[in-house]
């Protein structure tokens, strides 16, 4: 089940590139490793949020997935779901208990950083509920979340009541 593809893509992944959530089951059922990461250091996980199949993220936090392993570029699940606006997915992994918000990827973006940036008010609002902290902490450059949001002309992340 281990044994990866050229990109180091294993079984679990190629069911995450396929959406198929009962296959994830069974792979990790019998063993699969949690976890595991290709060259990019991409885990199924964060393939089943770029291919935005819901079903099989579920299947993998049901199963306690590190929500917080960060890929080649830093990037952990929730910040690629940022940019792919499922609200679902985002809410299940702003909601995972085990969420680290802080984490930063290459460019010193941490996940309300990233909404902030992308424009995507619903995430920007989960992130807020859970660590409300991150309202006022600044990248390395300076730019807090309402810097990106107003220097990306996202008026309703900056003025959510002017919708």
């Amino acid at each position: 089940m281990e044994i990866p593809d050229d990109d180091g893509d294993t079984a679990l992944h190629y069911a995450a590139f396929g959406n198929q959530h009962e296959v994830m089951e069974l792979l990790i059922k019998k063993g699969a490793v949690i976890d595991s990461t290709n060259r990019g250091r991409c885990t199924p996980l964060h393939v089943a949020v770029n291919k935005q199949f819901p079903a099989c993220v579920q299947m993998l936090l049901k199963y306690g997935w590190d929500v917080n392993v960060q890929d080649s570029y830093g990037d952990t699940a929730l910040h690629d779901a940022i940019g792919k606006e499922n609200a679902d997915i985002i809410e299940a992994l702003a909601s995972a208990s085990a969420v680290d918000c802080t984490l930063r990827n290459t460019r010193g973006f941490n996940v309300l950083h990233h909404a902030a940036l992308k424009g995507n008010y619903f995430a920007a609002e989960r992130i807020l509920m859970r660590s409300r902290q991150l309202v006022d902490v600044k990248k390395d450059d300076g730019f807090a979340a309402l810097h990106l949001a107003s220097l990306n002309g996202h008026v309703q992340m900056a003025f959510p009541r002017l919708k």
